[in-house]
């Protein structure tokens, strides 16, 4: 018989920030802005952080709608889009390099089964 048992174990967590022009901001939660301020087909969206708020009007990316919702300015959306993929790759980059790269992944085989009187070409 399997008895249950629980075990701890430490897990790092890293809170990646994005430094500029004086301005701390968690990296994820810019980035997922940036993302739903480049493609959302909406006029208007909300930005809940408003260090985030600061920063991006601070540049000229947002101006104010109402109600808390803030639209692009139409003049500095590619710089907006630019922005974004500067802090993807910044991201990218830092989990690179958190990966250890002597781990050997184990190849993986997906298996589909078609069932009988299928035909498949």
């Amino acid at each position: 018989m399997c008895k249950e048992t629980l075990t701890k174990e430490t897990v790092e967590v890293t809170n990646f920030i994005w430094n500029d022009k004086g301005k701390k901001l968690p990296a994820g939660e810019l980035l997922s802005t940036l993302i739903t301020l480049s493609d959302s087909e909406k006029e208007t969206n909300p930005i809940e952080n408003p260090d985030i708020v600061d920063y991006l009007g601070g540049e000229g990316f947002v101006v104010s709608a109402s109600n808390g919702e803030y639209k692009v300015n139409p003049e500095k959306k590619a710089d907006l889009i630019a922005l974004g993929n500067k802090v993807s790759d910044a991201i990218d980059k830092e989990l690179e390099a958190c990966i250890n790269k002597d781990i050997k992944p184990v190849p993986t085989i997906l298996v589909m089964p078609v069932p009988i009187g299928i035909k498949v070409d």
